[in-house]
């Protein structure tokens, strides 16, 4: 007898998941597209300004590597470079690192602007 009722008792369950999937699931499924994408999103955002963080840094690594070679001009033309089209930090130290090549060639003036 206690079968009976089990199985009446599953079919009402039953019955109420269906409702509910009819009247929230398109809610659920969306949520769910949401998060996905807004995870996606936000790591590929990540992974876009790492990238130019290290084109970045590998452009004033270099810029470096030419200043201790030896290579003044080039790197004074880099680190002019820098100082004018990049932003934040790295701006900064290129331009710091360019007022002391100049400095160190003697064109003061040009080391202060």
């Amino acid at each position: 007898m206690s079968d009976i009722f089990d199985e009446v008792n599953e079919d009402v369950r039953r019955d109420q998941y269906i409702r509910l999937w009819k009247a929230y699931g398109k809610y659920g499924v969306a949520l769910l597209v949401a998060i996905v994408l807004g995870t996606a999103s936000g790591v590929g955002y990540h992974e876009f300004t790492e990238s130019r963080a290290h084109a970045v840094s590998d452009r004033y690594e270099t810029a470096i590597h030419l200043l201790q070679s030896g290579n003044e001009e080039a790197a004074l033309t880099a680190f002019a470079d820098m100082a004018e089209n990049l932003s934040g930090s790295y701006q900064v130290l290129a331009a710091l690192r360019e007022a002391a090549i100049l400095s160190s060639g003697g064109d003061r003036d040009g080391a202060v602007v």
